[in-house]
């Protein structure tokens, strides 16, 4: 019988796995060894490599230990095929929600080029991004949809939309620096980028639809929509409109 059996290291070799790994299964009762010598050491037999492949594949399609500890202690064919059609079914929803994390990372790349970003704000705009979706289906019960299109920036080509959202990242980006060097918002540089910002709105989103999402009450919907700016620069950035639109009024 000894000629069949396999110590701890050449089953590990033998089956692609580690000593530690074999050590691991055997204390959370998930493949225990056949047999022990008589120091104690663990024996293996070639029934063994076969349950271990068992436990390879499994785990390469995805299932957990307690799942695995499960279909080897309890193992039918039907079962099995409906369980694989519905690990199947987890595989293809990861696999989207994969894909859509890598597609919104590629898109903050193409919107960033080569802006030198805080990290809130980069995670911020991550955030709004990610929650879209939601953000649309809550609009949905609130705005006319040609609001929400606008608002969404539905109504720009790709190209336009990417365009838009790139100058407009590195004009908050450059308020944002302002701030932190605490340049005044009455600042002629500040109020240049102030102007620069309201008329790129004003050439991608007319006021008047402006003015229907500016009428949303979104303080109870902070997860949905997260301001991309500390309490500190926003506040920095409505004291330098503030100044702008009095100093239109006085030339008007």
């Amino acid at each position: 019988m000894n000629e069949h059996m396999y110590t701890v290291k050449a089953f590990a070799t033998l089956t692609g796995v580690t000593e530690r790994t074999l050590h691991f299964y055997d204390r959370k009762g998930l493949m225990a060894p056949s047999s022990y010598n008589e120091h104690g050491h663990r024996l293996y037999s070639k029934d063994d490599i076969s349950t271990m492949q068992k436990i390879i594949t499994l785990k390469y399609l995805g299932f957990s230990l307690q799942e695995i500890a499960d279909y080897l202690a309890n193992h039918d064919s039907p079962q099995m095929r409906d369980t694989l059609q519905k690990q199947k079914a987890m595989l293809a929803k990861k696999r989207g929600e994969l894909d859509y994390v890598i597609n919104t990372i590629t898109r903050v790349e193409q919107i960033m080029q080569d802006e030198d970003l805080d990290s809130d704000l980069l995670l911020a705009i991550i955030h709004s991004i990610h929650r879209e979706k939601e953000q649309e289906e809550w609009l949905s019960d609130r705005l006319p949809q040609s609001v929400i299109e606008h608002a969404l920036l539905k109504h720009l080509s790709p190209q336009e939309r990417l365009k838009f959202e790139r100058e407009m990242l590195a004009i908050v980006n450059q308020l944002q620096h302002y701030c932190k060097l605490g340049v005044s918002p009455s600042e002629v540089v500040v109020q240049r980028t102030i102007e620069h910002m309201i008329t790129t709105m004003n050439e991608h989103i007319a006021p008047h639809y402006q003015e229907k999402i500016a009428e949303l009450d979104l303080d109870d919907h902070s997860l949905l929509y997260v301001s991309i700016f500390s309490k500190e620069v926003e506040d920095y950035i409505k004291e330098a409109v503030h100044r702008f639109e009095e100093n239109q009024l006085r030339r008007s």
